[in-house]
């Protein structure tokens, strides 16, 4: 081929020069796009190496990891809230049958409470020297 019979970029008519001007940025942005590393994901800014590496570590998405935590949260208060209903109960039923009253709850409090000092009574008047 003789490099003369190819047109000169002067010699081009201006519309041809505009459309070669443009289809050329089109083409170098086209490459940037593809040639940048699109590890990026969009919708929520995390890369898709850190999910897979997630993904590996925790065997499950975090969601679901999640969602077993809270499950497991719910079914021990659950578990905490049946045991307390059972020692209400309990103590309702011996507060019905007349085992547990509030007037010998109390009068058993005073005599624990009171206990040390009627122990000291007891053991100065054992104490050698003291008369009957």
């Amino acid at each position: 081929m003789n490099p003369t019979r190819w047109l000169k970029w002067h010699d081009l008519d201006p519309t041809w020069k505009r459309f070669a001007v443009i289809g050329g940025v089109l083409v170098i942005v086209v490459a940037a796009g593809l040639l940048t590393p699109g590890d990026r994901d969009e919708r929520n800014g995390v890369s898709s190496r850190e999910e897979t590496t997630r993904h590996i570590l925790t065997d499950r998405s975090t969601r679901e990891v999640e969602i077993d935590q809270l499950a497991a949260s719910v079914e021990m208060v659950a578990r905490e809230n049946a045991n307390l209903k059972r020692r209400i109960e309990a103590l309702s039923r011996k507060r019905d049958d007349g085992s547990l009253s509030l007037a010998a709850t109390a009068r058993d409090a005073r005599l624990k409470a009171s206990e040390p000092a009627r122990s000291a009574e007891l053991s100065k008047l054992r104490a050698p020297g003291c008369a009957r």
